[in-house]
């Protein structure tokens, strides 16, 4: 399993990346939506997870979310923002996103998230 973070804070991308490899997750860091969509559909795995920045450079990810549910990759996706703005926290999880997080967050926080999301979709390929 590993986490597809993508997150233009270079920073702050890499201080995830590290923390979740800290607790034996593989990461894959990713700035833009144009290079998440490159690793998605080249090299994503069964077990994948995508944790990403609401706003871009490129754009906003729930056009990623959008993209990835409409050619069949149904990864589990959790959204990170600075703004908390209800009206996207709603069609971000309409479009499918698994969470929505907050910024600033506890990394504990995100682990124990990205560990739930993760046990309900191992139990969901076992039925």
């Amino acid at each position: 399993m590993r986490v597809i973070v993508v997150e233009d804070n270079v920073l702050f991308c890499n201080y995830i990346c590290n923390f979740l490899q800290k607790a034996d997750l593989d990461t894959v860091r990713t700035y833009r939506l144009a290079q998440a969509k490159k690793i998605i559909g080249t090299s994503v795995r069964e077990d994948d997870i995508v944790l990403a920045d609401l706003r871009l450079p490129d754009g906003e990810s729930t056009t990623l979310l959008q993209w990835m549910r409409e050619n069949g990759y149904m990864h589990p996706f959790i959204m990170m923002t600075n703004y908390e703005e209800i009206h996207s926290a709603v069609h971000t999880m309409k479009l499918g996103a698994e969470d929505y997080m907050v910024k600033p967050f506890e990394m504990l926080e995100l682990l124990v998230r990205v560990e739930k999301v993760l046990e309900r979709h191992q139990k969901g390929r076992e039925i």
